[in-house]
Parts: structure tokens; C-alpha cells; sequence
């Protein structure tokens, strides 16, 4: 028998309505998702590619449910939202985010180290593991545990949110979603150095 895909939606669609004028009324409808459909499998890399303001980011958070659709069905490894015990934790749990601007992302107030270590916190793992992970993480991609308020130089902020989103071991991660940031010299040379960070084996992956 073949296995459920690990993500799945199906004829996804989000409209938001523009409203102006004394009254406030509907002036017209911004049909960011329109029946969109894809699978992701176990150990796949989806990539939905268009230009600015066609509906990828919007995808993202669709899937990641920080908004909801208006019409349509998204399943993680075969099971809806509801189904058998599944909540949204438990998918932000399984689902990691790598959002586009990843400075916002970032507590300015949080040393990286913290900010890395607090959703898996957030989801039972004690405060020790987690910075200890995070500082495994950071040490990967040559950042300084301690430094606050990083300095988009290069990508620097994208590689701290990429080793958030990379904390699987300890969260149980299996997806990663990711609202496609631009990385810089530093980042692209990863690809022949030693700054990658490493993505758990068993997952898959949508670059949107």
C-alpha cells in the first residue's frame, strides 16, 4: 500500500476582499489562491515559482494554518486538522516555517541562541537541551551563540532562521515550509563549505 503523501492540498483557495469608501464596502477581490493542488512525499522538494504577489507567501501560511482557507483541504501525513487528536500544535510541531523576512522573525531583545531554543521550548523540551541544540546549530553555521540583534550581512539572519527550522531532531520535525528568502554570498557558499545546515533525512520540503 502506498503511503499517504506527507503534505497534501487540495483546491486550496484564499480571497480577500478590499474595502474602502465612507462606508467601508467591498470595492473589489484579491484572489491571492485559486484552486491550488499539490502532494509532497517523504524525502521530496516541492518548488511553486511566480512573481511577486501571486499567491506564494500566502500558500505558506495557508498550509502552516496561521491563516485560514476559504475553501479547500490540507492534510499532513494523511490527517486533517480535527482528525484523531490533530491540532494545530501538533502540526507546528511536525512543520517548521522559514519565513521571508527573516529580521522579523527574529527577536531584536533575544540572543540568537534563545530565539532558536524557544519554539521547541514552546513544545516540552526543557530550556537546557534546547540552547544546547541551538548552540550545536550555530556553531554549524560559524554564528556566535550570544549576539543579539543580528546584521543581515550576507544572509546572517536567514541562516539563524534556517537552524530554528532545522531543530527537528528534537521536535519531531518532518516538513519544512518556506516563504523563499534571498540568500547571500555567505549562504551560496555553504553549498561548497561547511556552512549547510543539516535537514533531517526523513522529510520533505516546499519552497514557496
Amino acid at each position: 500500500m502506498t503511503p499517504a503523501p506527507l503534505l497534501m492540498a487540495r483546491n486550496l483557495r484564499k480571497h480577500f476582499p478590499l474595502r474602502g469608501g465612507v462606508l467601508h464596502r467591498v470595492q473589489a477581490i484579491v484572489q491571492a489562491v485559486d484552486d491550488v493542488s499539490f502532494e509532497v512525499r517523504e524525502g521530496e522538494t516541492l518548488g511553486i515559482v511566480g512573481e511577486s504577489g501571486c499567491g506564494k507567501s500566502t500558500t505558506a501560511r495557508l498550509l502552516m494554518h496561521l491563516i485560514e482557507p476559504d475553501a479547500g483541504e490540507i492534510r499532513f501525513a494523511g490527517r486533517s486538522l480535527g482528525e484523531s487528536g490533530f491540532t494545530v500544535r501538533e502540526l507546528r510541531r511536525q512543520a517548521q516555517m522559514v519565513f521571508q523576512d527573516s529580521y522579523a522573525s527574529l527577536n531584536p531583545r533575544l540572543a540568537v541562541q534563545d530565539s532558536i531554543a524557544f519554539g521547541p521550548q514552546a513544545h516540552g523540551v526543557s530550556a537546557e537541551q534546547a540552547r544546547a541544540k541551538a548552540r550545536d546549530l550555530l556553531a554549524l553555521v560559524k554564528l556566535d551563540h550570544d549576539q543579539f540583534g543580528l546584521h543581515d550581512v550576507d544572509g546572517v539572519q536567514a541562516l539563524a532562521v534556517y537552524a530554528r527550522a532545522v531543530f527537528g531532531e528534537l521536535i519531531d520535525a518532518q516538513a519544512r515550509i518556506e516563504a523563499v528568502h534571498v540568500l547571500g554570498a555567505r549562504v551560496a557558499a555553504g553549498a561548497q563549505g561547511d556552512h549547510l545546515l543539516p535537514v533531517p533525512r526523513r522529510g520533505a520540503e516546499a519552497g514557496l
